[in-house]
C-alpha cells in the first residue's frame, strides 16, 4: 500500500508554488480515486522505431503521471507492475508515421509476477488491434479495456506493422501514451 503524504501547507498570502500545487492534485487524487494510476509518453522515435513484420515492445521513457511508481525507468521503461489487485482501466494509442501500404496494430501483454517483457516466458495478449495503413498521414492503434489484474502481474505494450521499411512512432509527446488507472480492488 502506498502512503499518503502531506503536501503541507502555504502561509496566509505568500504565493502558492507550483510544486505545492502538483503536490495537492497528488493528494486530492489520492483521497478520492487512490494513486494507482499511471501514464506514460514517448516522443523517442529512433528508440520506438518498427521494423516491417517484426513485433517490438515500445519503450516509454517520459512519466505524466506516475505517483506509486509503477512504470519503471531507463532499462525498465517498457512496462508497468501492477501494486493492488483489481480490475485496471487500460488505454495506450500509438501513431505511426504515415505510409500508404499495410496495417499497423497494437496489443497489451501481461506477465506474472517477477517478470519483464523481455524475461517472461508465459505472458497473455490482453487486447488488440489493427488499423489499415493511410496515406499522407499517421495511422493510429488505440485500445481501451479492463484488465483483471494480480498483485505484481506486468502490462506493456508491443507494436506492429507491415508497410515494407522501417517506421517510427509520430515524436509528439501527446501522439503515443500509455495509462491506467485502479477501479476496482479484488
Amino acid at each position: 500500500m502506498t502512503t499518503y503524504v502531506s503536501p503541507g501547507h502555504v502561509i496566509s498570502g505568500a504565493p502558492a508554488t507550483a510544486s505545492w500545487a502538483d503536490q495537492v492534485s497528488d493528494s486530492m487524487d489520492y483521497i478520492f480515486n487512490g494513486v494507482h494510476r499511471w501514464k506514460v509518453t514517448t516522443v523517442d522515435s529512433a528508440t520506438n522505431s518498427f521494423t516491417s513484420g517484426t513485433p517490438k515492445i515500445v519503450a516509454w521513457e517520459l512519466e505524466t503521471y506516475d505517483p506509486a511508481g509503477l512504470h519503471g525507468t531507463g532499462a525498465s521503461d517498457t512496462f508497468v507492475t501492477i501494486v493492488n489487485p483489481g480490475l485496471y482501466l487500460v488505454r495506450f494509442t500509438l501513431n505511426f508515421a504515415g505510409n500508404a501500404t499495410g496495417f499497423r496494430s497494437g496489443w497489451i501483454s501481461k506477465g506474472p509476477t517477477g517478470t519483464t517483457p523481455s524475461t517472461s516466458t508465459t505472458w497473455t495478449v490482453i487486447q488488440a488491434n489493427e488499423s489499415n495503413a493511410t496515406a499522407g498521414t499517421s495511422t493510429t492503434v488505440t485500445i481501451d479495456d479492463e484488465i483483471e489484474c494480480a498483485a505484481g502481474d506486468v502490462l506493456w505494450v508491443v507494436g506492429s506493422q507491415n508497410s515494407g521499411g522501417a517506421l517510427a512512432v509520430a515524436t509528439n509527446a501527446w501522439s503515443n501514451s500509455f495509462s491506467g488507472r485502479h477501479v476496482q480492488t479484488s
